[in-house]
């Protein structure tokens, strides 16, 4: 899939585990910076 996010950072808020770790590793797969927040 081709989200054009090469280069642009996201923040994925509950990153840490299930379904926002798969989330985060999407992003992380097209090549955007990653910014994870969990408690």
């Amino acid at each position: 899939m081709d989200l054009q996010l090469a280069g642009k950072t996201v923040i994925v808020t509950g990153g840490g585990s299930n379904i926002g770790r798969a989330i985060s590793h999407g992003f992380a797969d097209e090549k955007a910076n990653v910014v994870i927040a969990d408690m």
